[in-house]
């Protein structure tokens, strides 16, 4: 269409693969595309014409518009729409972030604890080497106001102007690179005074694997622990490196830290998966089928549609593996799994991929986001578009896990302490449950009483859909 800037590139010029047409027919394709390959085609508006409304809106509010119309309005037993996971966006955005590893903004990853007024918006994540990080930004930081470029200072906690909170809105989570903004956050301890920072926003490298550390307890025991925000391309690589370690230190237990994993490519999660488990327990298993609609019956039967537990490296561009490399194997008949509402997809994948192969899965946290469903990446005139396509089961056939996956030991998040320190809530609960063999008694009580008190529950991650998805292959 001929204002599609998202085919083109600054000059205006088609970008390679492109070709001029209409919107209409882009729509049209939208719709033939979604006929045949969405897991609930059979359920879309069949009446839904292209109205004026669609091709005179901005060129990927209309398609996005058009996009989320056609797709299955049916609830699930919960009240919810069933299909609540289905998205688009430009194709380089979703490159970048799929493949690159890159993300866009202040190197920080943000939480809602509450969204009324009074607000409660905290730091998660701080990603090193990015501005928040060389600022001192901290996780468990409140933020209590910003200031824009333009000098206007909005009060983050109490402000009910519309405008301020779509400025706000803009600002945190959609920023202009190198856009400055000022922060005032006030930290974890209440006795050091509220710190004021200003942090340009650009776009950053995301570092892959968080932390890898290995834990000595105090009865010697050697406990590793892994926490990574993503399965993006070149997590393969540091996955790799993290378990060597962990297997060269000889650990007993392993801790995977998934409360802020949206997920990612499932190939990744099927090797995590190989790479904790006992090979007695995964040979010539099945990690994940995947089931499409009845008009690809062909494909849900297919070799290629039940993704194995898998042992070596791809080496596909972009991951920093050379294809063929054995994995390393720990050889473990128990994981523990650190999870809360944001953990999706492909790390809800791996729990299920483990426990179909009946390795003790150990979750300590939340309930999971509910989310067994899967994309491929479709790109059209520079926009990528994802219908749910395939439901995913494990090896004993079980799936449709949309509820999402109830804890053993039900603990809220703890900003209070870094995660990796032993001390923070949710590792530490996870080191009780390996010693005596039950959720400490502040599982339940002192955890969540405290939650309740404050009228807290875990923090809702803001993130773009790309990042809360499950996709087979790049």
């Amino acid at each position: 269409a001929p204002e599609n800037s998202l085919a083109r590139d600054a000059q205006g010029n088609l970008l390679s693969g492109y070709r001029s047409g209409s919107r209409l027919i882009e729509q049209s394709f939208v719709r033939a595309y979604l006929q045949e390959n969405y897991l609930w085609y059979q359920e879309m508006p069949t009446s839904l014409v292209v109205p004026p409304a669609y091709s005179q809106a901005a060129y990927q509010d209309g398609m996005s518009s058009w996009f989320r119309d056609l797709l299955s309005p049916q609830k699930n037993a919960n009240g919810a729409r069933k299909d609540r996971f289905s998205f688009a966006m430009p194709t380089a955005e979703w490159k970048a972030s799929s493949q690159a590893g890159t993300a866009s903004g202040y190197g920080v990853d943000l939480g809602i604890l509450k969204n009324e007024v009074p607000r409660d918006v905290r730091v998660l994540v701080v990603h090193e080497g990015t501005p928040a990080a060389q600022q001192g930004v901290s996780r468990g930081d409140m933020l209590v106001a910003v200031t824009t470029a333009s000098g206007k200072r909005i009060d983050v906690v109490n402000t009910q102007d519309a405008a301020e909170v779509e400025e706000l809105n803009r600002v945190l989570f959609s920023a202009n690179d190198g856009e400055k903004t000022g922060f005032e956050l006030k930290p974890v301890d209440a006795a050091q005074p509220n710190r004021q920072t200003v942090l340009s926003a650009g776009e950053y490298q995301k570092p892959p694997v968080q932390t890898a550390s290995v834990i000595t307890t105090d009865d010697g025991a050697k406990i590793g622990y892994l926490q990574f925000n993503g399965f993006t391309l070149p997590v393969e690589s540091q996955l790799f490196k993290a378990v060597t370690d962990m297997k060269n230190q000889q650990v007993q237990d392993v801790v995977v830290d998934l409360r802020y994993n949206g997920g990612g490519y499932l190939y990744q999660s099927a090797q995590l998966a190989y790479m904790l488990s006992d090979t007695s327990l995964t040979q010539g298993k099945v990690f994940e089928r995947l089931q499409y609609n009845d008009k690809r019956r062909r494909e849900t039967e297919a070799s290629q549609s039940q993704m194995r537990f898998m042992s070596q490296t791809t080496g596909t561009e972009g991951t920093g593996t050379k294809a063929g490399q054995s994995l390393p194997n720990l050889g473990l008949k128990r994981v523990y799994v650190l999870t809360s509402a944001s953990t999706c997809s492909a790390s809800e994948s791996l729990i299920n991929g483990l426990r179909g192969v009946d390795v003790e899965v150990v979750q300590i946290g939340n309930t999971t986001c509910g989310k067994p469903y899967g994309f491929t990446a479709h790109d059209n005139c520079g926009m990528s578009y994802f219908p749910i396509e395939f439901n995913g089961v494990n090896d004993k056939g079980v799936g449709g896990f949309d509820a999402g996956f109830e804890p053993t030991c039900k603990v809220a998040d703890d900003l209070e302490h870094q995660l990796g320190d032993p001390n923070e809530r949710l590792l530490a609960a996870a080191l009780h449950h390996r010693q005596y063999g039950q959720c400490p008694a502040t599982a339940s009580t002192k955890a969540l009483g405290s939650a309740a008190q404050t009228g807290l529950s875990d923090p809702q991650l803001v993130r773009s859909p790309a990042q809360t998805s499950k996709f087979v292959l790049p």
